[in-house]
């Protein structure tokens, strides 16, 4: 067997995994426009609260696992934020289970977003890019701390880091570890917010910015912004005592 004949089913497996990427980087764009306004989603979740319960419901003891692997599913569209899916864990089994059950999605999406990133894309990006040379050097710096902060800060988005740290060659042990370290405050926090919007729509409260407007949301939000900037300030002070 040629050389040619050797690279023919590796280049043809690059470009399955590529297609795939493509299309669900398209699929996904479609569904962050359809929730491109988070109020008026909470909304739609908030009044159809009893058929999203009866669904669940129905489902039995297999409802977990169809969650985490919607969530999965949803992940490895690329372009999809994690927060809807663990407030919707938090709605569905409360702030524990939900927790649990998002962080098993979230982490199974993105190593399978790795998967047919480090595929079909690492190759045939630009390095260039600024942000993917600011994403490159925290990589090759600490590659398991990086991503750890990467996953804690929320303005970072979730699907940005399976691609930088494929096509930067982070091993997939690292990958997966640091993304289930970092999405645990995440997971945590968003699925108590989804217990608070069950609690609201079984009232049946409103459900907009003045329903969140208290302790109950406000503080685990906080908890969030602050623990963003714990990695910054441990890397400032890192580079502090290391100047001479």
């Amino acid at each position: 067997m040629g050389i040619d004949e050797i690279r023919a089913p590796a280049t043809f497996g690059r470009t399955i995994a590529l297609a795939v990427l493509c299309v669900c980087a398209v699929a996904g764009a479609l569904v962050l426009f359809e929730i491109r306004d988070p109020n008026e989603l909470l909304v739609r979740i908030a009044q159809g609260r009893a058929a999203i319960h009866a669904h669940a419901d129905g489902l039995g003891p297999w409802a977990p696992a169809v969650f985490v692997l919607g969530y999965a599913i949803l992940m490895v569209l690329i372009w999809v934020p994690s927060w809807p899916c663990s407030m919707l864990g938090g709605f569905l089994f409360g702030a524990l289970g939900g927790s649990v059950y998002s962080l098993a999605g979230s982490t199974l999406g993105a190593v399978a977003a790795y998967g047919l990133s480090r595929s079909g894309l690492a190759h045939r990006l630009s390095q260039q890019n600024p942000l993917l040379r600011r994403l490159r050097d925290g990589f090759h710096r600490d590659a398991l701390e990086f991503i750890v902060a990467l996953r804690i800060m929320p303005v970072m988005p979730f699907g940005i880091v399976h691609v930088a740290a494929a096509m930067f060659k982070v091993p997939l042990g690292t990958f997966t570890l640091g993304t289930a370290i970092g999405m645990i405050p995440c997971v945590a926090i968003y699925a108590l917010l989804g217990t608070e919007l069950d609690r609201l729509a079984q009232q049946g409260r409103r459900v907009d910015a003045t329903a969140f407007a208290d302790a109950r949301v406000w503080g685990p939000l906080l908890a969030l912004a602050a623990l963003a900037l714990v990695p910054v300030a441990v890397r400032r002070l890192r580079s502090h005592r290391a100047s001479p």
